[in-house]
Parts: C-alpha cells; sequence; structure tokens
C-alpha cells in the first residue's frame, strides 16, 4: 500500500510539472511569434518573466522559425511565419530513485482570419416568403396560433439590418445574463423571447425603431420553451474575438437561424401554405431544418457546413393541360415530393492582406436526394360530360449533385455570393408509370395518355418548385445542390497558439 503510494505521488508530480512546462512554453512561443527576428531572446524574456530559470541545471529552451503547412502542422525552416518553443526540465523523484526530463512544446503564428458565413441571399423579400416564412417561424418559435405575423415590410426590414455581437451582448447583460465575455457568450443557453427582447433593444438604440418593433413583437408571441447557445451559430477562433465582436451581422440571418437551431429536429407542419400556383388547388408541406445559417472566423483552412435539411411537399393537382385528341383534359390528385438535401460545405482557400484584400471561398454542397410517388386521375369532357378515363401510379426517384466551386470577395463591399442552381430543379423529374386502372372507353391509346400525363408533370411541378420550395429555402438560409456564402471581413496578422 505505502509503495502504491508513494509511486501515485511521483506520478502526480510529473504531471503538475509537465502543466507548468506547457504554460512556459506556451507564453514563451506567443511571445517570440512577434517578433521572429528576435525569437530567442523574447521566449528567454518570457520563460524568465514567468519563473522558468532555462540555464538552470536540467533546464533548457529552444526556439525554431518556420511555418504552417496546410493542414496547420508546423514545419521547422520553411517560411517565418510561426515559431515552435521547447522546454524541457528535469523533475526528481520524491520516492523513486533518479529523476525523469519532461518536455512541452507549442507553436504560435501570425495568421490572416477571414470572418464568412453560409446563410440566406435575400435582395428583396416577396409576399409569397413572407406568408411561407410566417408559418414556419411561428411553429419554430412556438407561437400561439403557429404565425409569428411580421408583415412583409417588417420582414425587408430585417433583411436589410445589421447588428454587432458586441451591443447584443451589452443588451442582453442589461437582461440579467451572466455574458460578459466572448465564451460565456456563445456558451450560455438562452431563449428566443430573451434573444430576440435583445436584439429589440439593439435596433431601438441603433435608430431602427421599425425593426425594434418587429423583433418585440416576435418576442411577445414566442413561446419561453425554445432555447439555444450562439455558439451553434457563430465560431470565433482564438484571437478574433474583439473583431469578431465588432462586425456587422445580418439581423434577419440570426433571428431565423437561432429559431431553427432552437427548433432543433422536430418537422414543421403546414397543411396549407398560402400560395398561389396554377393548377394546384392547395400544398402542404412538412420541413425539418436542424441548422442553417451558420457564421464562422478563422485562418486558411476554416470550414463550415450546415446541416441536412428534409422536406416533403404535396400538391394536389388540378391541372388542365394541352392534350392532342382530348376535350378539357384534367389531371387530378396529391403528388408529393420528398427531398433530403445533403450539407453544403465553405472551405476558407485564401485571404490576401495586401490591398485590395480579398478572401477566397470553396464552396462544395453535397448530395441530396428526391423521391416522389402518387396516383393521379385522368378525365376529359366526352359529349357534354366530364368523364374518367384512367388512373395511374406514378413515381421518380432522382439524386442531386453539386460540384464545386471558388468564390472570391473584396469585404467590406462584396456583400453575398450564390454559387449553384436558384431552384431545386423539381421540373426535371424522371416520371415512370406504374399501375393503371382503366375506368371507361378510351379515345386515345392507353400509352399515349399516360405519356402525355408524365410530360405535364414537369412543368407543373417546376411552378411548385419555383413558386413555394425554393423561395422557402431561400428564405430559410438553406440549400439544394447550391449555397449562399457571405464574407464578412478580414484581420490580419492574428497571433495566435496553433494546435
Amino acid at each position: 500500500m505505502l509503495v502504491s503510494a508513494s509511486l501515485s505521488i511521483d506520478i502526480g508530480r510529473i504531471s503538475v510539472e509537465k502543466r507548468k512546462d506547457q504554460s512556459i512554453a506556451d507564453m514563451a512561443a506567443l511571445d517570440a511569434a512577434r517578433d521572429r527576428n528576435n525569437a530567442l531572446a523574447l521566449a528567454q524574456a518570457s520563460a524568465t518573466r514567468n519563473g522558468f530559470a532555462y540555464n538552470a541545471a536540467g533546464n533548457s529552451l529552444g526556439v525554431e522559425i518556420g511555418s504552417l503547412d496546410s493542414h496547420g502542422a508546423f514545419q521547422p525552416n520553411v517560411g517565418s511565419t510561426a515559431v515552435r518553443a521547447t522546454v524541457s526540465s528535469t523533475v526528481k523523484y520524491f520516492f523513486q530513485v533518479g529523476s525523469r526530463t519532461v518536455t512541452a512544446r507549442a507553436v504560435a503564428a501570425m495568421r490572416d482570419f477571414g470572418r464568412f458565413g453560409i446563410g440566406s441571399n435575400l435582395a428583396s423579400f416577396s409576399t409569397d416568403q413572407s406568408t411561407l416564412m410566417n408559418m414556419v417561424m411561428g411553429q419554430m418559435m412556438g407561437a400561439v396560433g403557429g404565425n409569428a405575423g411580421v408583415t412583409l415590410v417588417g420582414w425587408q426590414g430585417l433583411t436589410t439590418s445589421t447588428f454587432t455581437l458586441s451591443a447584443l451582448q451589452q443588451q442582453l447583460i442589461n437582461g440579467g445574463l451572466d455574458v460578459g465575455t466572448l465564451d460565456k457568450l456563445l456558451g450560455t443557453d438562452i431563449t428566443l423571447v430573451q434573444l430576440y427582447n435583445a436584439m429589440a433593444n439593439v435596433m431601438t438604440n441603433q435608430g431602427n425603431l421599425a425593426q425594434a418593433t418587429v423583433l418585440s413583437n416576435m418576442a411577445s408571441v414566442a413561446s419561453g420553451t425554445p432555447h439555444l447557445t450562439l455558439a451553434k451559430l457563430f465560431s470565433i477562433s482564438d484571437g478574433d474575438g474583439t473583431a469578431a465582436l465588432s462586425t456587422a451581422w445580418n439581423v434577419y440571418d440570426l433571428v431565423t437561424g437561432a429559431a431553427e437551431v432552437a427548433n432543433g429536429t422536430n418537422f414543421v407542419t403546414i397543411p396549407n401554405a398560402g400560395v398561389t400556383v396554377p393548377g394546384v388547388t392547395n400544398t402542404t408541406l412538412s420541413l425539418k431544418v436542424i441548422e442553417g445559417m451558420k457564421f464562422k472566423s478563422g485562418p486558411v483552412g476554416t470550414t463550415i457546413t450546415t446541416s441536412q435539411v428534409q422536406l416533403t411537399v404535396t400538391p394536389t393537382l388540378n391541372m388542365s393541360p394541352t392534350i392532342a385528341g382530348l376535350v378539357n383534359p384534367n389531371i387530378t390528385g396529391d403528388l408529393p415530393v420528398t427531398m433530403t438535401a445533403g450539407a453544403a460545405t465553405g472551405t476558407l482557400e485564401d485571404v490576401t492582406c495586401t490591398n485590395p484584400q480579398s478572401m477566397k471561398v470553396g464552396v462544395d454542397p453535397q448530395p441530396g436526394s428526391l423521391s416522389s410517388s402518387g396516383t393521379l386521375h385522368l378525365s376529359s369532357k366526352i359529349l357534354l360530360a366530364q368523364v374518367p378515363l384512367l388512373d395511374m401510379a406514378v413515381s421518380s426517384t432522382q439524386t442531386l449533385t453539386g460540384s464545386h466551386g471558388d468564390l472570391t470577395f473584396t469585404p467590406p463591399t462584396s456583400g453575398t455570393q450564390h454559387y449553384g442552381s436558384t431552384t431545386v430543379g423539381l421540373s426535371g423529374m424522371p416520371y415512370t408509370t406504374g399501375s393503371v386502372t382503366v375506368l371507361g372507353s378510351l379515345p386515345l391509346p392507353q400509352l399515349t395518355l399516360t405519356n402525355a400525363v408524365v410530360s405535364a408533370l414537369g412543368p407543373q411541378l417546376g411552378q411548385v418548385d419555383s413558386k413555394v420550395v425554393s423561395p422557402l429555402f431561400q428564405a430559410l438560409g438553406v440549400q439544394v445542390g447550391s449555397a449562399d456564402v457571405t464574407a464578412a471581413g478580414i484581420k490580419c496578422n492574428v497571433l495566435g497558439l496553433v494546435g
């Protein structure tokens, strides 16, 4: 028992000294990286200042100049943007014979940071988008009656307004939350009501009284249950905290992105989208968006990945296409289409700090899928009556792919850019015919009729796509096979530890 206790004490002492040496190495690397031409002298001064006698017997301190490779690993003697400090010390055992050398290493570098986000790109806000977002946001917020109650002008005002995290932080503090540091601001659990009220106060202080009223009204109808941490939306790298706090972010992106995060994996069901689509009597929606918009700051290699979105849109068709040989042909029936859209990844590929400053973001939309099946009914006017001709099952599956693309920004004037298709692509779904039930005497061959029905589906679903699905996805900040990327700013020569 005594031997075991003695061994534990010695092991514990080694761990303590290792942590001390790591702290010395961290500080030495940071100080040396400020002036790589005098790296050794600065590291030695740092060690002395922090109580480490680098010249004492058994102790040592060394520095290497180099750079970081594309994966962030230190490369000695290649370039001069990074410093690696190595600290060693000899620790004598209390109860065992002899001693042990412990070594700690730290790498510090001056890096250029970019701040960017993947979210919405709303140059304007349509009446249909306002209708859809009120229903979707109302359910995500837990609003009484399931409607956010924001006017078209109200939504438009939010899309053109900006805020800073520092201003939001102050209003959350004023509301009684302990969010005085960046870590606490991002990590503290807050409700949508608290967030929207704080944002309303930010808008009031900026003189944006109309936007403040919208946000106050949203806070008043939202349930106190939905909650989130801002870290789900914002990721700020070490060394960029001050600049990130003062960066202007879009109010609409925060308001909607927060609701999406707070809603989590819950489905939003809309029994009637309320959008007029020719040839469609009603459109129902079932939607799940775990995370939409995201914002991040960091060096080259920083990535943002949005999560999947799942949507089932069910148009109730009542269409009258032109079919040669038929009088007043009519196609009716429900035709659900389920979309599972893969995540989109944005990667900061380059930051240029020389004038003019610029940053490049690579975009990789991930694969998604479309699937659909339903039974449609075809009728036609024969003599004086509308006569049923046949019922037919139709189905379709399609894989959505996206290719890599690069977007170059010159902050602060470059704003948001879109990469990829602007619609989901419902019009191109390849439908096939399944079972067919003939209901009476056919005026044309069966194959001619079924082919005509299938041919009519593409243009009809294209209207559902352009009037309902794509506007909703755009308003929510989620994309299928594409992405909207916003450049929020650049910070040069950011000093920090690496790895």
